[in-house]
C-alpha cells in the first residue's frame, strides 16, 4: 500500500473513509456494499487484493485462532471440524463445521477477538444464542448446542448452503414477484419472533440467507432484544444496527420507544432494496445515513423502478414512515397486505392531507425546498411591489430575473442530486450558486452595508450543518470574495474599518463552525464501525 494514490478528484477528508468501509465491507462478506463503493471509487477495486491481505494479518495480530479463516485445511475446535470460514459480522465470525458424533455439518459461531472481548460484547454474544435458541420456524436458523471450548465461547446453527439475499441483490433488483414472494415469507418469520417476544433489530439482506432452493431463512440474533428488556432502565442510548435498514427511532438511539414497528421499517427497507436495487437511504459515511433515516423521506421506489406497481410502492413506503403509528401494526399485517396485493387485492392505502404531503416533499427534497422557501415568496413580494408601484419595474426586473435563475439552478442541482454518482458535487454547486446569486441580489441593491450583507453569515451556518469542512472553508472564502466585490463595486461605503470588521467577522464564523463540526466529527468517530453498522 505505499506506492497507493488516490484519485486525483477524490476529497482528502474523505478518501481514508472509503478505504476503511471497503475494508469492513470485505470483512463482512457484503459483496452489495463493495460493489457501491467501487462504482462511487473505482480505483478501490485494484486494490481488492491488498486489502485482503492487510485484512488478514490484522486478524492475525487481534486473535492468532483466526489463522484459521485463511486456511483451507481442517481444524479441530472441541469435537468440531472447522472447515472454511462462512462470513464475519461487527462481532462474530463463522465457520463451516463438521461433527463427526453426529455425522452432520453446521455453522458455528465464534465471539471476534475473544481473547480481548469485553464483557458486554461477550454478553451480547450469549443473549443472541439464548434467545435464537428458543425459536423454531421453518424460515429461522435453528441454534443446535451453546458451548465455550479454551475460553473461546461459541454456538453452533443449522448449516445453509446457498448465498445471502445481500450478494443476489448485488446483481440488482429482483424481479417483482420474487420480491414480494421473498419478503412475505420473512415477515412471517418476524412476527413467529414477535410472537415470542423478540425484536430483531438488525434485519438486513446480509441476514437473509438463501438456502438450495432459494427459500430465505433469518440469521443473526447478535443485536435482537427480548421485548420486556426495553424497559430496563439501564438501557443507554446506544446506536446499534445498520443505518441503511434502521428506523428513526432507533437511529436516533431513542432505545425505549423500538418496538415490533421498528422491525417492520426495517422489513419496508429490505422490499425497497429488492424492489430498486439499493436501500431507501444510503450516503458516505454511516454518520450521514443515520441523519437521513432521522430527517428526510425516501424517494418513491418508482423513482428507481417504473414498473413498480404504484399500489405495491404504497406498501412500501407505509413500512417507512417516520412515525411508528403510521406503518403497520404488526410483520404479520405486512405480510397480508403483501398476499392480497399478489392475488390482485389492492390494499386501501390512508389518504394524507395536502399539508402532510408538502412536508413529506420538503423533507424528501430539503436542499431545493428549503431554498425555494425563502426565493418564491421574495419573488412574489418584490414583484407585487412592481404590481403596485410600476415606476419601479426597471429597478427590480434584474432581481426578479436573477430570483428565476437562481430557483431554477436549485431545481437542475436537485434533480442531479438524486442520481448517487452526483450527490458529492451538487452540495458544491447548492453552495456556490447560493453565493453568486446572494451577491448579484445585494449589487443590484447597492447594498455593501453591514446590515444586509450578514446575509452571508446565514450560508457559512448553513454549510455547517453539512457536516463537510471543506464546504465550510468554500463557504467562508466565496462569502469574503462576494462581498469584497460588492465594495469594490459600490459608489460609496461606510469608514475603512466597517468593512474591515465584516471581513474578520466572516473569517471567525467560518473558523468557529469548522471548529464545532471538527468536534462532532471526533465525538462521532468513535461510534462508527465501518460501512454500514454502528456500535
Amino acid at each position: 500500500m505505499e506506492n497507493f494514490v488516490p484519485p486525483a478528484d477524490a476529497p482528502t477528508e474523505l478518501w481514508p473513509a472509503r478505504l476503511d468501509e471497503y475494508l469492513t465491507a470485505i470483512q463482512c462478506g457484503d459483496q452489495a456494499e463493495q460493489q457501491r463503493l467501487q462504482e462511487l471509487e473505482p480505483e478501490l477495486a485494484r486494490w481488492t487484493d491488498h486489502l485482503r491481505e492487510i485484512d488478514e494479518f490484522a486478524r492475525l495480530l487481534v486473535d492468532p485462532t483466526m489463522s484459521m479463516a485463511a486456511s483451507t485445511e481442517m481444524i479441530q475446535f472441541g469435537k468440531y471440524e472447522l472447515r472454511g470460514e462462512l462470513g464475519r459480522g461487527g462481532m462474530g465470525v463463522v465457520f463451516r463445521a463438521y461433527q463427526p458424533d453426529l455425522d452432520r455439518t453446521v455453522a458455528l459461531k465464534m465471539l471476534t477477538g475473544s481473547p480481548f472481548a469485553t464483557l458486554d460484547q461477550r454478553r451480547r454474544f450469549v443473549q443472541e444464542a439464548r434467545l435464537a435458541s428458543r425459536i423454531r420456524h421453518p424460515h429461522i436458523v435453528t441454534i443446535h448446542e451453546v458451548g465455550e471450548f479454551g475460553g473461546q465461547p461459541y454456538f453452533t446453527m443449522d448449516f445453509i448452503p446457498g448465498t445471502s439475499l445481500a450478494a443476489q441483490l448485488g446483481n440488482g433488483p429482483l424481479p417483482i414477484g420474487q420480491a414480494v414472494d421473498f419478503l412475505v415469507l420473512i415477515a412471517k418469520a418476524v412476527d413467529h419472533l414477535h410472537a415470542h417476544g423478540v425484536i430483531h433489530r438488525d434485519l438486513k439482506p446480509s441476514n437473509v440467507l438463501l438456502d438450495h432452493s432459494g427459500q430465505p431463512c433469518l440469521v443473526d440474533f447478535g443485536l435482537a432484544r427480548a421485548v420486556d428488556e426495553f424497559h430496563d432502565q439501564t438501557v443507554t442510548g446506544t446506536i446499534l444496527g445498520t443505518p441503511s435498514y434502521m428506523s428513526p427511532e432507533q437511529a436516533a438511539g431513542r432505545v425505549r420507544e423500538i418496538t415490533e414497528r421498528s422491525d417492520v421499517y426495517s422489513l419496508g427497507a429490505i422490499l425497497y432494496e429488492m424492489l430498486c436495487g439499493r436501500p431507501p437511504f444510503v450516503a458516505d459515511s454511516p454518520f450521514d445515513t443515520v441523519l437521513q433515516v432521522m430527517e428526510r423521506e425516501p424517494l418513491p421506489p418508482r423513482h428507481w423502478n417504473r414498473a413498480i406497481p404504484k399500489n405495491l410502492e404504497q406498501i412500501c413506503l407505509r413500512c417507512l414512515e417516520k412515525s411508528p403509528g403510521g406503518r403497520y401494526a404488526s410483520a404479520l399485517e405486512l405480510a397480508q397486505d403483501l398476499e392480497r396485493w399478489s392475488r390482485g387485492e389492492y390494499p386501501a392505502y390512508p389518504s394524507r392531507s395536502p399539508v402532510i404531503k408538502a412536508a413529506r416533499t420538503i423533507r424528501r427534497h430539503p436542499a431545493a425546498a428549503y431554498r425555494l422557501l425563502g426565493i418564491l415568496p421574495t419573488f412574489l413580494i418584490l414583484l407585487l411591489r412592481c404590481l403596485i408601484v410600476p415606476d419601479v419595474w426597471n429597478y427590480y426586473l434584474p432581481v426578479l430575473a436573477g430570483l428565476v435563475l437562481w430557483g431554477g439552478l436549485t431545481l437542475l442541482w436537485e434533480w442531479q442530486s438524486l442520481k448517487p454518482r452526483r450527490q458529492t458535487w451538487t452540495a458544491y454547486a447548492f453552495l456556490l450558486t447560493d453565493i453568486v446569486f446572494l451577491t448579484m441580489v445585494l449589487r443590484v441593491g447597492d447594498a455593501a452595508d453591514v446590515s444586509r450583507v450578514t446575509a452571508y453569515v446565514l450560508i457559512i451556518l448553513m454549510a455547517g450543518l453539512s457536516l463537510k469542512r471543506r464546504l465550510i472553508w468554500l463557504a467562508g472564502l466565496g462569502c469574503i470574495a462576494g462581498y469584497l466585490y460588492l465594495l469594490l463595486r459600490a459608489d460609496d461605503f461606510e469608514a475603512w474599518h466597517v468593512p474591515v470588521i465584516m471581513i474578520i467577522v466572516l473569517i471567525c464564523c467560518t473558523v468557529v463552525t469548522d471548529y464545532q463540526v471538527r468536534r462532532l466529527s471526533i465525538w462521532i468517530r468513535p461510534g462508527l464501525d465501518g460501512p454500514g453498522e454502528l456500535r
